[in-house]
Order: structure tokens, then C-alpha cells, then sequence
């Protein structure tokens, strides 16, 4: 469903899946593991930690029980944290999600967005927890503005704004680089570079369309509905080459818009036209020339997954 709505213009990754939630539950059970192959692999057996084998050998079979915290440990702080109910949490957690990576036109700073599609018992927990974060982003800003004014710059370079997306409120956090002093645009590495090519907006709020959103995009707002993932013609033209229909998940990479996005970055920054900038010792432009795009799609099927992928080679 979010392949209708997220913008496409440019795009470089996507990906969607039905439940946020699987996704970070995986990310810490990998990190736990990690976490005790590498725990027990320095103290099991060394003479220095010989007091701790008891303690640590048990782990091996616990999956790092106690080494970190848990998914379900991170919901519940989590919930804590915001003032809501951990359950209803992780229920919107767990929501519909999509990664979209895409290259606006005439920038450097490539757009990344997070979007959650809620179901509308969803979207009072969804308000709670964004007030919650924009009082703590009325704080930080604060702070900014006062360490930017201490640091001999103007107040009011970072602004806060209200806009509207398909009838839902987004709030804009936008930075007036014009306004940064030298020294500073060289502390964050874009001294002599145009600024309207690093120009960009970061948006948090809830679209009229129920779509929870976390984005870093030039005037989102403007092009949220807009020439969408599913109507772009390289994603189209990707799909078509998967046999396996009605998929719970699906990523796209273009790596002929990489390739692009590359350039834009070694032109930028004054190091030519080519990608050996990127520190490999050979230009790598004629590699990627070989590829057009991969895409991978996958559904569970009878408790199965089954997945298929398609990598364009010209």
C-alpha cells in the first residue's frame, strides 16, 4: 500500500514489509548473539576472567541472556519513556512499514524517509508519542540555538514549521545555511560547496492518509502522493521480472541512480568525475555500468517463506 503513497522522484532503495516490529526484533537477537560470541570468546578459557566461567558459559546456550537488553525490554522503556501502553506500542511498532532512499534533483543529500501505515486504532498512541518527542525537540532546539549564538552565530538558524500533508500535520525542522558562519559550514564538511544543493528538511508527523512519518526531504509535503514508487518506471520495469505475485515484502535497489549519486558526490567535492573517490583504488564506474537495478519480493506461504530476486545485468 505505501508504494502508492511514497514518492519516488530519483529513487535509489525501497523497501517494504508488513511489520516494522520483526525487523527490529531481528536486529537485537543478532546483536545479542554477536554480543555473547564475542563475550564468551574473550573471557571463556582466559586465566584473567578463570572467576567468571561459571557465569559465562551458561550463555552459550541462552543466547546472551542478561548481556543485553532485550526487544521486549526495549518496547517496555520505550512505552515508559513516551507515556504509553507498551502493548499498544508495539502493536504500532509493528505496523506496515517502508525505507525509501531516493536523489532529489540538484542535491548532494541524498532523502531518506520512514513511513508507518497505522490503522486508525493506532492513531492515538502515534499523537502521544509525537508530542512527546516534539516537546523534546522544542528543547533541543533551544539549546542549539543558544550554543550556535554562544559560538558567534545568529539566532534562529535551525526553524521550526507546521505543514500540511494530504490533510495531516507534519512538523518541519530546516536549517538556514546562508546563515552559518564559515567556520562552521567547514566544521560540517561543506565549506565552498553550493548550499542549495545540501538544502534539505526533516519532517515527523501524521499525514491525512493515517501514514506515521519520519523523513529527511526537501518540501515533502509538496510531494507526498506525488509520482509514486509504484508508478516509477525503473520499480516497474524491476517487478515485472519476479514471478512470485502478491508479496508481503519487496526491495529495490537502482544502481544505475547509484551511480548517478556518486557523481553528484565527486563533482561536489571537487575530486572529478569518476568514483575512485571512494578510497578503492580503481574507478568502479565501469563495474556498476554492467547493472541495472535488483529487486527481491517474498511472502510466507504455509508458515513458509519463499522469496525470490532478480538482478539486471545489461
Amino acid at each position: 500500500d505505501l508504494v502508492n503513497k511514497v514518492n519516488g522522484d530519483g529513487l535509489l532503495v525501497y523497501y517494504e514489509q508488513p511489520g516494522f516490529g520483526t525487523l527490529v526484533r531481528s536486529f537485537y537477537d543478532l546483536a545479542r548473539v554477536g554480543y555473547q560470541v564475542e563475550y564468551t570468546q574473550a573471557t571463556l578459557g582466559n586465566p584473567d576472567y578463570a572467576e567468571y566461567d561459571d557465569l559465562v558459559e551458561p550463555l552459550r546456550a541462552t543466547k546472551g541472556e542478561g548481556l543485553l537488553v532485550s526487544y521486549d525490554d526495549f518496547v517496555k522503556d520505550s512505552a515508559e519513556y513516551l507515556k504509553v501502553d507498551a502493548e499498544k506500542l508495539a502493536d504500532l511498532i509493528d505496523s506496515p512499514f517502508a525505507l525509501a532512499i531516493s536523489v532529489p534533483e540538484n542535491k548532494i543529500i541524498p532523502a531518506v524517509g520512514l513511513y508507518f501505515k497505522l490503522e486508525k486504532d493506532e492513531l492515538e498512541t502515534a499523537k502521544s508519542i509525537l508530542a512527546i518527542l516534539d516537546g523534546d525537540m522544542d528543547e533541543l532546539l533551544v539549546e542549539l540555538d543558544a550554543l550556535i549564538v554562544e559560538d558567534g552565530g545568529k539566532s534562529g538558524v535551525i526553524k521550526k514549521d507546521l505543514e500540511i500533508a494530504n490533510g495531516g500535520g507534519l512538523r518541519k525542522l530546516s536549517v538556514d545555511w546562508k546563515a552559518l558562519s564559515s567556520d562552521d559550514l567547514s566544521d560540517l564538511g561543506i565549506a565552498g560547496i553550493d548550499l542549495d544543493q545540501v538544502d534539505t528538511d526533516l519532517y515527523y508527523g501524521l499525514t491525512g492518509d493515517d501514514v506515521l512519518v519520519f523523513a529527511l526531504f526537501p518540501n515533502l509535503p509538496e510531494s507526498y502522493g506525488k509520482n509514486v514508487v509504484a508508478d516509477d518506471a525503473g520499480f516497474k520495469k524491476a517487478m515485472k521480472n519476479l514471478e512470485m505475485e502478491d508479496f508481503n515484502s519487496v526491495s529495490y535497489i537502482n544502481i544505475e541512480q547509484a551511480m548517478v549519486f556518486g557523481e553528484k558526490l565527486a563533482k561536489a567535492w571537487g575530486v572529478g568525475d569518476d568514483l575512485n573517490y571512494l578510497g578503492l583504488g580503481v574507478d568502479i564506474k565501469p563495474i556498476l555500468k554492467l547493472f541495472g537495478s535488483v529487486v527481491t519480493g517474498s511472502k510466507t506461504k504455509d508458515g513458509v517463506i519463499e522469496s525470490e530476486m532478480f538482478v539486471e545485468i545489461k
